[in-house]
């Protein structure tokens, strides 16, 4: 059950990293986006795709993928447009 509610949390944190994903791109600019913090839960999620395999808690090891694909995005969208500015 603890699961399936953690696996909701991050799948939900996961569609507004792509709603950030989405702002930067329309715009063309990453104005009032930061990439520490983006950094920071990025390397959180792909810490938490080997702890929670490891606890055999497999829909939070498959939110934690979306964080993962979500904040990468993330974290290339800032670059390339970082660059662009």
């Amino acid at each position: 059950m603890m699961d399936l509610i953690n696996s909701c949390f991050n799948i939900v944190a996961a569609l507004f990293v792509l709603l950030n994903c989405r702002d930067i791109w329309k715009r063309q600019t990453v104005a009032g986006h930061t990439y520490p913090s983006t950094i920071f839960f990025s390397a959180w999620a792909f810490f938490s795709v080997y702890y929670f395999w490891d606890l055999n808690q497999i829909w939070t090891f498959y939110a934690n993928i979306a964080m993962c694909v979500a904040n990468t995005s993330l974290i290339a969208l800032v670059i390339t447009f970082r660059k662009a500015s």
